[in-house]
């Protein structure tokens, strides 16, 4: 049955994503033929053009981003408390299920925005090179500094901050489901204002904790920036013990708030 649920997850889900991709890459498909055009032809109306173009694709970029970077909590919405989907009300299917499938796929959703949108801002800006010079950039300015070798250290580095913005992602996006689910299923008037309250005073709570877990790492003399000084090459793997401490407390509060999700649609999954 998870199977299933999944498999309609990514139907409903498939088609808002699309959209968006798409979108996104008429707009930068446009923008690179333009500026092909303009590096091919010295004429300033299509120079013009080209900037222009290149000025729509960062607008829709940006909007379809946000779009999907809510599509979790939109389409916990849409489907738990307007009824809009099949499987969800009709069939004998376990909330326990359906966070899984949930869960399942906004880990897949928050995979394919790593991937594709990155792959739009190339095609759109029209140079391939757009990252490495940066990664370039950061490499000499750090090793001017300290005299050292950076490269690898900067590669494990950006994976594991990748994959703690990855676990952001997902806890704030479920601590957006429990304060909507708490609003809408634990008070029967002003429902979406007890959302809000409820999604704040949760995050409160999220963040106090997580003030007491910082001042916790640093009393602990698991890292120590201050005994760093000028070596870069400390400091980062310092911050990089720090990012992941943080994220295993984030992955901790994302199984939370799964957990708190699915408990009160168990009791009270209330459809308007």
């Amino acid at each position: 049955m998870v199977g299933k649920l999944i498999k309609n997850e990514f139907i409903n889900r498939e088609h808002t994503l699309l959209l968006a991709f798409g979108g996104t890459f008429l707009t930068a498909l446009v923008s690179f033929l333009f500026k092909l055009l303009s590096d091919n032809v010295d004429n300033v109306a299509i120079e013009l053009l080209a900037n222009f173009s290149m000025l729509i694709f960062i607008c829709v970029i940006v909007v379809a981003a946000v779009v999907c970077f809510f599509l979790p909590v939109i389409d916990y919405r849409n489907r738990f408390f307007k009824d809009q989907a099949y499987l969800t009300h009709t069939l004998p299917v376990s909330p326990v299920s359906q966070m899984i499938a949930r869960v399942v796929m906004d880990i897949f959703t928050v995979i394919q925005m790593y991937i594709v949108f990155p792959l739009l801002f190339v095609l759109g800006m029209g140079s391939k090179d757009i990252y490495s010079t940066i990664f370039d950039w950061v490499k000499r300015f750090l090793e001017l500094f300290t005299g050292e070798n950076l490269g690898n250290k900067l590669i494990v580095t950006l994976i594991i901050w990748g994959i703690a913005v990855v676990v952001q992602y997902l806890n704030n996006m479920w601590m957006l489901i429990l304060g909507y689910t708490a609003g809408h299923s634990l008070f029967n008037q002003n429902k979406k204002v007890m959302s809000v309250v409820s999604f704040i005073a949760y995050y409160m709570a999220w963040e106090t904790l997580l003030s007491f877990v910082s001042i916790g790492i640093n009393s602990s003399g698991l890292i120590n920036l201050e005994n760093t000084g000028n070596n870069i090459s400390g400091l980062i793997d310092s911050l990089n013990i720090y990012v992941i401490v943080l994220s295993v407390f984030q992955l901790v509060m994302f199984v939370v708030s799964i957990i708190l999700t699915t408990v009160i649609c168990k009791k009270k999954l209330n459809i308007e």
